[in-house]
């Protein structure tokens, strides 16, 4: 881009590098933030759900040691 004055090729020549930064898929940045997002869910949920299953495992053993027990007597 021809531009007559210094003031103006430096305004271009900024744009142009501001540009060349740019991801190339625009919606990467919005990518990158959802999963941000999600992994920041994912920390708070997964331990739950995993205390959760530990619970019903246990629970599951309970039943069964008492069905044992309705048979045995």
């Amino acid at each position: 881009m021809e531009c007559e004055n210094i003031e103006e090729q430096d305004i271009w020549k900024g744009r142009e590098e501001l540009l060349n930064e740019l991801p190339s898929d625009p919606l990467h940045y919005f990518d990158t933030v959802e999963t941000n997002i999600l992994n920041e869910h994912n920390e708070k949920v997964i331990p739950t759900l995993e205390k959760i299953k530990k619970r019903n495992r246990a629970v599951t053993v309970k039943e069964s040691e008492i069905k044992k027990k309705k048979v045995v007597d």
